[in-house]
């Protein structure tokens, strides 16, 4: 597993700057994300290694990433799978989903990501 370097302060800047700039599809998922609500906390934006990730429970390895009409660019795949590559092969675990699905259907989204979630508590409880 590589390990996470400390990010330079540009690095900061550049996830304020994403944090200040959602998607509607992200704005409602944080909405159900935030505080806690789904029994662990979820940071938006922060670094790991060299990508900024959407959502990230560190808690548990799980990276929700979601993708708007320009991940359906054959660049932006290429791009997506190779970051979604790298956060595996270090341990996270990784859920996409489209931006319209989130708008027309977060409760299915936030009921896949609770199932994740529950998931993942189980396998650190295990004796």
């Amino acid at each position: 597993m590589e390990e996470l370097r400390p990010y330079r302060q540009s690095a900061r800047k550049f996830a304020r700057s994403l944090r200040s700039n959602m998607t509607r599809g992200e704005e409602i998922l944080w909405h159900e994300l935030r505080r806690s609500q789904l029994g662990v906390r979820f940071r938006r934006d922060m670094p790991l290694g060299p990508y900024f990730p959407d959502f990230v429970s560190t808690a548990i390895r799980l990276v929700i990433e979601v993708d708007g009409r320009t991940h359906n660019e054959e660049a932006a795949k290429l791009r997506d799978n190779e970051r979604q590559d790298w956060l595996e092969r270090n341990g996270w675990r990784v859920l996409r989903f489209r931006d319209d699905i989130i708008i027309g259907g977060s409760l299915i989204v936030v009921e896949t990501i609770r199932t994740a979630v529950q998931e993942e508590l189980a396998k650190r409880n295990r004796p």
